[in-house]
């Protein structure tokens, strides 16, 4: 899918003017965006829209859940749900462990707003949701 193709992003940041600035440019470009201001609401938002969230972006350091734990729990609840950590921190070693799920990638803050949306048009595209593999082939022969 491309850019302003109405995908439903969950933007989770902590700084409410980063929240406002992104919302307006993600909404301008065709998405439909909820917003959280911390991962509690984060997680409450995927139990009750995870299915039909395209993607999640969020920053790592916020109160309460760190954003690695965040993103366990959003595993959890729905694992193909594809996130973009869009952060000024994170270290080697969480990347790394964050990795191992897939579904996954990191941008760093700050970055234009250009590389943010070329980011998540990326991930739309690399990681589809709503679009089942294929069901695999079973040899229904009977046994002799």
């Amino acid at each position: 899918m491309s850019v302003g193709s109405g995908q439903e992003i969950l933007l989770v940041d902590d700084d409410e003017r980063v929240r406002t600035v992104l919302h307006a440019l993600l909404k301008k470009k065709g998405y439909r965006v909820r917003l959280a201001s911390d991962n509690s609401s984060a997680l409450m938002n995927v139990v009750f829209n995870g299915p039909t969230l395209a993607l999640v972006v969020l920053d790592m350091k916020m109160p309460g859940l760190d954003g690695e734990r965040t993103l366990q729990g959003i595993r959890a609840l729905h694992a193909d749900l594809p996130c973009l950590v869009y952060s000024a921190f994170c270290d080697q070693a969480a990347m790394e462990r964050m990795q191992l799920g897939g579904y996954f990638d990191f941008l760093a803050k700050p970055s234009t707003m250009k590389e943010l949306l070329a980011k998540i048009a990326s991930m739309l595209e690399k990681y589809p949701r709503g679009n089942p593999p294929e069901p695999a082939v079973i040899d229904a022969a009977p046994a002799t």
